[in-house]
């Protein structure tokens, strides 16, 4: 099974082949940035603060045994092993604003940009309540770092900074924007999900040829051909009339209820899907909502 990010990194330049991942010769990108790797130990790095980034570091993992044999990869979800402050000082915060106060959270996101702040909290944050990753990262002593979340690509950075490994530093960002704490010296190169993520890097100043534009990954599963009217047909649904899936929580309770009341002004015969997950209070949410609304709602979770 082969990850459709892995095909079109290799598209874009960047190839994992023959138990070598070597980047493109390039006039301009310096010869200690470029790399190969034959020994195979691969270390990728994440933070859940979302279950998206933890999908797709999985994902990264299953392409990378796929590509490259034999190999090792050690995936560290930074969260299961930071001290509890770190917790309380650095994530919970941010939950609690996308929770209660989203508003505010946009108003620090968009300061953030703005004034191109180069770090989400001080190195000493860092450095003190990720001591057991860096200690990790060095015991494991890998041949590639990969860096999927803006901290984890902090953490990575100052580890290589400080001399707790030695091997480069691949960002694999999961999103089509981005933002100014990804850009660290320290990153031998940037794979992005747009072009607009790409100029705003540049723009930020990386060099262009230390970023290539690769897309997101995913599982290949998306990409298996699949019959859009038999699969319709199976979930109930009508095969003429539109379909919205609304899905959200993987952070904590999301207002999908609200989301799918705002659709019913859309005076659009949709059909909606609603992905609860494992948010049971989200998915008796939506539950209630049937009957109180003429949108054809059917609910997961």
């Amino acid at each position: 099974m082969r990850c459709c990010w892995c095909e079109n990194s290799s598209k874009a330049g960047f190839r994992i082949r023959g138990g070598d991942a070597v980047f493109p010769e390039s006039p301009i990108l310096a010869p200690e940035s470029r790399f190969s790797v034959t020994s195979k130990r691969i270390f990728i790095l994440t933070l859940s603060v979302g279950t998206g980034h933890i999908r797709a570091a999985e994902v990264l993992q299953r392409a990378l045994y796929d590509c490259i044999d034999p190999v090792e990869v050690h995936l560290l979800d930074v969260l299961k092993v930071v001290r509890s402050w770190f917790l309380m000082l650095y994530v919970r915060p941010y939950w609690w604003l996308l929770r209660r106060a989203p508003s505010v959270w946009r108003w620090l996101f968009e300061r953030r940009q703005k004034k191109l702040h180069r770090a989400t909290a001080p190195h000493w944050v860092f450095r003190r309540g990720c001591k057991k990753v860096l200690e990790e990262l060095k015991a494991y002593a890998p041949h590639l770092v990969i860096a999927n979340e803006v901290g984890a690509v902090e953490i990575a950075a100052l580890g290589k900074r400080e001399g707790w490994f030695h091997a480069p530093i691949l960002a694999v960002q999961t999103d089509f924007q981005t933002e100014p704490p990804w850009v660290q010296a320290e990153v031998d190169v940037y794979c992005v999900g747009s072009e607009e993520a790409r100029s705003q890097l540049v723009n930020w100043g990386t060099s262009p040829n230390r970023i290539l534009v690769c897309g997101i990954p995913v599982d290949p599963v998306f990409a298996l051909p699949q019959d859009r009217s038999e699969f319709r047909r199976a979930l109930g649904l009508d095969t003429r009339r539109p379909v919205v899936l609304v899905m959200g929580g993987g952070m904590g309770p999301a207002p999908l209820d609200a989301i799918v009341e705002r659709l019913e002004r859309c005076r659009f015969p949709l059909q909606v899907l609603g992905v609860a997950g494992h948010d049971r209070v989200t998915k008796q949410a939506l539950e209630q909502l049937r009957g109180k609304v003429t949108l054809d709602l059917h609910v997961f979770g």
